[in-house]
């Protein structure tokens, strides 16, 4: 049995070969290009949201620890059982030792020992950051806030499959 080369095959075949060839190359740059756009859009809307909630926590929070108030503190904490993707947070006081803890059932070491940084960044899975709580032009204290991305790398994944599915679609779609 021989092999031929391309070069002689017939010209049908090669038209076919190079169009599946140049379809195929669209269909992964413009997938990749479409994953890229949305894992971008979705970690910079999720900074965006979980920076939000950590701006009114903060804001509510001065009373609590300006009157070092726990039980205050706390309750402000607890109204974040309505954000199903913040799994703790943490109120340190003035000094950056922690004065209040959601949820009440984490344990003190899951949490940074200190604030170190201000501002959201993402770990891993998670989304994480600190927050200022400021009254007037005095920092009383600092809100860390912990976010699982989880949920939103599963719709991500979602997204590649089905772009995986409809890429494949086309190529079939093509190659007839």
């Amino acid at each position: 049995m021989s092999t031929s080369s391309f070069k002689d095959k017939p010209i049908q075949l090669k038209l076919r070969r190079v169009v599946m060839l140049t379809c195929g190359v669209v269909l992964v740059l413009t997938c990749t290009a479409y994953f890229t756009y949305e894992l971008i859009s979705f970690r910079q809307a999720a900074k965006t949201q979980v920076s939000m909630v950590g701006q009114i926590i903060a804001s509510n929070s001065t009373a609590a620890l300006a009157f070092d108030n726990s039980d205050d503190a706390k309750e402000i904490l607890s109204s974040l059982k309505g954000q199903k993707n913040i799994v703790s947070a943490c109120l340190y006081d003035k000094r950056g030792n922690i004065f209040s803890i959601y949820p009440d059932s984490v344990s003190r070491k899951r949490f940074p020992p200190a604030p170190s940084y201000i501002g959201y960044h993402f770990s891993g899975a998670d989304l994480e950051g600190f927050q200022p709580v400021i009254q007037g032009d005095d920092q009383l204290g600092t809100l860390y806030i912990k976010s699982d991305m989880s949920a939103t790398y599963k719709r991500l994944a979602l997204y590649v499959v089905i772009g995986l599915f409809f890429a494949a679609l086309s190529f079939i779609i093509a190659f007839w």
